[in-house]
């Protein structure tokens, strides 16, 4: 992982792709492989703004330099700029689940099918005892095929590595929106791949009823937020109870009675999935049944 200041002349930045809290990522062209790739380098403002700024960056880098699976982003190269580190990823050519669903909603099938790649990369990085600690649809890249790709790593947690020096005892982190309950609370340090799932759980919901989870005020908001938050939203649209006991099982407010692992949460979407290329009957619910599940199916 230890790179040159030489490196740096084998790209040229050609245009900003986003920026966060860590720094820029520019689209850039790889000089040396003759390729257009994704340079995430980590701002002056960030370095000055967070005293572990640095150590989180470098820990992205080395969770993203271990991972190879299609549903992941992937790392190419990393070293330093300006006295900055930078990394180097596949370019995905699309843009995140966000920005898509503000242009276009996906239907029930496609929703699925995105979840279900989710589900498979998440499994992958947990079995290598990597929890993300931050899904939801701005870190989820789609190709022009909607194959997502899961990024953002930067509040990941590896237990290959000691995470006291950059996650204190009590802190909350994530993103309020899609945080599990045991995220909130502040036991982000102890938390398991369980906590990916929750968030998975709600995006898929939100995904269906074509808005966000509110973020919640309190920890007991949380409880039952599933029943009170959408599962009347999507018994409305008429969404196959199957899909409804995913998200359900997915979101309960304790992780024991969630999936055990993103693999079996991968197993019942492809099994609701096969079900539902196949033309096999699944129950239905609401009053809209005919017409509105015709449509989500699409």
């Amino acid at each position: 992982m230890r790179e040159t200041h030489a490196r740096r002349r084998h790209y040229k930045l050609c245009s900003v792709l986003g920026k966060g809290s860590a720094g820029t990522i520019y689209l850039a062209y790889d000089v040396r492989n003759d390729r257009i790739v994704a340079l995430k380098h980590l701002s002056a403002e960030a370095m000055k703004k967070f005293p572990n700024a640095v150590a989180r960056f470098g820990r992205e880098a080395r969770i993203l330099a271990r991972c190879r699976h299609p549903n992941l982003v992937r790392f190419l190269d990393c070293g330093r700029a300006q006295g900055r580190p930078y990394f180097v990823m596949d370019l995905v050519h699309g843009r995140s689940l966000s920005d898509h669903l503000a242009q276009k909603p996906l239907g029930l099938r496609q929703a699925l099918r995105v979840c279900h790649g989710v589900a498979r990369g998440l499994d992958y990085i947990h079995r290598m005892g990597i929890v993300h600690r931050d899904v939801k649809p701005a870190n989820i890249l789609l190709e022009r095929d909607l194959t997502p790709r899961l990024a953002d790593f930067g509040l990941a947690r590896d237990e290959s590595e000691a995470d006291l020096a950059l996650t204190g005892s009590g802190i909350a982190v994530g993103t309020p929106r899609y945080s599990s309950p045991e995220q909130s609370a502040g036991a982000s340090r102890s938390v398991d791949g369980r906590a990916d799932i929750y968030g998975l759980g709600l995006m898929l919901a939100a995904i269906l009823v074509r808005r966000p989870p509110e973020a919640p005020r309190s920890l007991s908001e949380m409880r039952n937020r599933f029943e009170r938050e959408f599962e009347p939203g999507l018994m409305q649209l008429g969404i196959p109870r199957e899909v409804i006991e995913i998200c359900r099982k997915a979101t309960d407010f304790e992780p024991r009675k969630r999936y055990a692992t993103a693999r079996e949460m991968a197993r019942e979407i492809r099994e609701v999935l096969r079900q539902l290329d196949s033309g096999s009957q699944l129950a239905r619910t609401g009053p809209s049944e005919s017409g509105e599940v015709a449509r989500a199916s699409a």
